[in-house]
């Protein structure tokens, strides 16, 4: 599959090493890659999709269907959005605060709570046994950390 078929989200995160990109499919909770650069993160995120996929077609479970909500192609990527006048004040504030323009901190914020909704909805439906996962390697998180730690020992030999 190529990297155009499922959607991706990309932002930028602080760590105690400066900033560092990340990369998410939201069509595949867990699946992430991150890096210092943009293209770095794309690049770790494709073959972290790449090793879940792999694992999937091993254990005879299918590979998920990416949504097509809409054509991204059509998106400009522009909103249009009406606050109070306090809470338009408290982004400004948090934005200097944290010196980043205020699209950047709107944008981080959507992102982390729609990330948190997605992980809430799978621990509902892993939960309530709408979705199980019959090994416990089947955790896109578990698998990429064991299929990068099988290739990493692969590559040093």
């Amino acid at each position: 599959m190529k990297q155009t078929d499922f959607a991706i989200r990309g932002y930028q995160i602080e760590t105690k090493a400066g900033f560092e990109w990340v990369i998410e499919y939201p069509d595949l909770p867990g699946v992430t890659g991150g890096g210092a650069s943009y293209d770095e993160a794309l690049k770790e995120a494709e073959d972290n999709k790449r090793f879940y996929f792999d694992y999937l077609r091993e254990i005879g479970r299918p590979i998920p269907a990416p949504r097509d909500i809409t054509d991204i192609a059509a998106l400009s990527g522009r909103i249009t959005l009406r606050l109070t006048k306090s809470l338009h004040q408290s982004i400004i504030r948090r934005a200097d605060l944290e010196r980043v323009s205020i699209n950047s901190l709107i944008n981080e914020g959507l992102s982390q709570y729609l990330s948190a909704c997605d992980a809430k909805t799978l621990i509902e439906n892993v939960v309530s046994g709408k979705t199980s996962f019959p090994q416990a390697g089947a955790d896109p998180v578990f698998v990429i950390q064991e299929q990068r730690r099988a290739y990493r020992k692969t590559t040093k030999e």
